[in-house]
């Protein structure tokens, strides 16, 4: 009698049907978990932009409230770091210079006073910039006396300084002393004609004259 099919030898088993592959099973298990992870992280980034974009909104907002003549946020950081570095250096000259040179920017002119004065009883030889400086800071808290006394200091360093006699002639003028005035003006536009310097005095020169003529 003729023997039934053999086996192969080391056939591999087919899967029945309607059987599982838990191969299979653990791929789809896999997948999801991959799925659900990424939804969480989709999700923590559009709460993270969210808060971002609501900081940045924040930012914006209360920049366009402050006045128009409020000083500017990095000026403010700015004197603050100088003021932080002060506190290791309370004497340094520069320093105390660039902190008066931006309360002047921001129109705090009492505090650059004072810290232009405090800046040159540190230094031995007189800085004529500072000085005109000061003499100015004085002059926009009305101040003319003082402002006109450390002009003619900054004068007695340099007694042809352009800028210093274009101011000390603004501080005349507006003391009442217009005469004087024309002629420390006439003075810069002697010595310096083709400068800056000659082009506002000759303008404030006509001013005056224009005044004079009225009285």
């Amino acid at each position: 009698m003729p023997s039934g099919p053999k086996k192969q030898k080391d056939a591999p088993h087919a899967v029945k049907k309607g059987g599982t592959n838990p191969y299979l099973i653990l791929t789809l298990v896999l997948l999801f978990a991959l799925f659900v992870v990424l939804l969480i992280l989709k999700h923590n980034s559009e709460i993270v932009e969210k808060k971002v974009a609501k900081v940045r909104q924040q930012g914006t907002t209360e920049q366009s409230e402050l006045p128009a003549d409020h000083p500017s946020m990095e000026k403010m950081q700015r004197i603050q770091a100088i003021k932080d570095s002060l506190k290791n250096s309370p004497n340094d000259y520069h320093l105390l210079v660039e902190l008066a040179n931006n309360y002047f920017d921001i129109n705090r002119f009492d505090l650059a006073v004072a810290n232009y004065k405090k800046a040159l009883k540190q230094n031995h030889k007189a800085d004529i910039e500072a000085v005109i400086d000061l003499g100015v800071a004085y002059f926009n808290i009305g101040k003319l006396d003082s402002a006109l006394y450390f002009m003619n200091r900054a004068l007695e360093i340099n007694p042809n300084h352009p800028l210093g006699l274009l101011n000390k002639g603004v501080i005349q003028f507006n003391m009442g002393q217009e005469e004087q005035a024309v002629k420390t003006w006439n003075k810069v536009v002697k010595l310096y004609p083709n400068s800056n310097e000659a082009a506002n005095a000759k303008e404030f020169i006509k001013q005056a004259k224009n005044h004079l003529k009225k009285d």
